[in-house]
């Protein structure tokens, strides 16, 4: 960079912070917007500021790169330099070592070390910090090296040295007109991606907002099919034929009580013995499979022991057993629940009650059976139960409905208050790009 061009950069400079100061004196301008004018009122304030700054720093990318292309030049003029002759052998092998080091170094740095021009302003000026963070640490860890190879090739080195200086005071001058531009760039920047956050979040409102007018329309739906047939089910219980139904119903009701009252009554008249029956299955030997299986049921189940038992041959089996075994002491109990169990033997054997219980289940059970056919192969019923099949699943179909929607509505809630928020810290971000108090309109929040 020759002399004259080093002093109208300069001038430049001095220009664009005079400029800038003065600016920073005008007074605040209230400004206020609709959302949806926000992003062409930034692009117009935030444009030629940002032109301004491009154009400044392509000048620096483009002065850094030359002097890299120069840097690249009298590294290789050091890469080839003859090494003075040293009296000190040591000194000379020192330079040698050193200038290997020093080479390596140089070249990596060079080879990471980019200065791009038009990539936008935030890019370049991370790159300006990145490079100037790289050369910190070159100018450190060479020292030693340079010194080194400065005595025995001093020309080369101190050309090297030299250039290395100038990339540092250009890209010291560019940070220093940076620094006071890094608020207002970071406002710019971070408006542009609050925008696009509120954009999203407004684009995700109206999918919501389409989803709930959607919900709402099949909820009116699936309550119109629910009134339908609610209907129905009233026409069927006025109508004629319900009568019967109701009757049949009424009577398997009554059956189905009474099969419950000799389920409890077979279930008490075994009880007594269950704790006898328990330890009788240790050591029982009935001769099968079958009959261990049925006295597993009198002592978990004896309704379903009393069905299967072919004429209560093998409850009476089991009981004389069992009887025998408490009398002889075989099967140890304690004295008042021995004679409990002793009573109760002796009146299951004495009264046939089981036998009794039985046929009577058997008879209920048929007569349950007959009538539930009957009811369950009746027009009215089937149209009845179709229609309460149908009822039960609509029902389910509209709490569904209902709560997707409610969620919904409260997630609108909640992107409404993200909305505020967002617009508010989008106000703050907006004032920070120049002389301006931005105020967003409240019904924009509602786009």
């Amino acid at each position: 960079m020759g002399f004259f061009d080093k002093v109208k950069g300069m001038l430049e400079d001095f220009k664009r912070e005079t400029r800038r100061k003065e600016e920073d004196k005008l007074p605040h301008e209230n400004v206020p917007l609709r959302y949806k004018e926000v992003p062409d009122w930034l692009d117009s304030v935030s444009k030629p500021f940002l032109e301004d700054v491009n154009a400044h720093l392509s000048e620096v990318m483009e002065s850094l790169e030359s002097e890299r292309l120069q840097l690249e030049k009298d590294i290789s003029g050091l890469a080839s330099a003859k090494i003075e002759e040293l009296r000190d052998k040591r000194m000379e092998r020192a330079v040698v070592n050193n200038r290997k080091a020093l080479l390596s170094r140089l070249n990596m740095f060079c080879n990471t070390a980019r200065f791009p021009k038009d990539t936008g302003v935030t890019e370049s000026s991370d790159s300006l910090y990145s490079v100037k963070k790289q050369m910190n640490s070159l100018m450190s860890d060479t020292a030693k090296n340079f010194y080194f190879v400065s005595s025995g090739i001093p020309s080369h080195s101190e050309d090297v040295k030299k250039e290395l200086f100038e990339m540092s005071k250009i890209i010291d001058s560019a940070i220093k007109y940076l620094e006071p531009l890094k608020g207002k760039i970071k406002s710019i920047d971070d408006s542009c991606r609050i925008i696009e956050e509120i954009d999203s979040l407004f684009q995700k409102k109206k999918e919501t907002n389409d989803s709930i007018l959607s919900g709402n329309k099949k909820l009116k739906e699936l309550t119109g099919s629910e009134k339908i047939l609610e209907k129905k089910l009233k026409d069927i219980e006025k109508g004629s034929d319900i009568k019967a139904l109701n009757d049949m119903n009424e009577r398997h009701e009554k059956i189905t009580s009474e099969i419950n009252a000799v389920r409890s009554r077979i279930v008490q008249a075994v009880s007594p013995v269950n704790r006898a029956l328990r330890k009788y299955s240790r050591v029982a030997q009935l001769g099968g499979k079958d009959e261990d299986h049925l006295l597993e049921l009198y002592i978990e189940d004896p309704v379903a022991a009393v069905r299967m038992d072919d004429g209560m041959k093998l409850f009476g089996k089991i009981i004389g057993d069992v009887e025998m075994h408490v009398s002889r002491g075989s099967i140890t109990l304690k004295d008042k629940l021995k004679a409990k169990t002793i009573g109760a033997i002796s009146r299951l054997r004495k009264d046939n009650e089981l036998s009794d219980l039985k046929e009577k289940l058997l008879s209920l059970d048929r007569k349950e059976k007959a009538l539930r056919a009957k009811i369950e192969s009746d027009k009215t019923m089937k149209e009845k139960g179709e229609l309460e099949r149908k009822r039960a699943k609509l029902s389910s179909d509209i709490v569904s409905a209902q709560s997707d929607v409610s969620e919904k509505e409260r997630s609108i809630g909640s992107m409404d208050q993200d909305l505020k928020s967002r617009m508010k810290t989008l106000e703050g971000k907006l004032s920070g790009v120049g002389n301006y108090k931005v105020k967003i309109v409240v019904s924009a929040v509602t786009k």
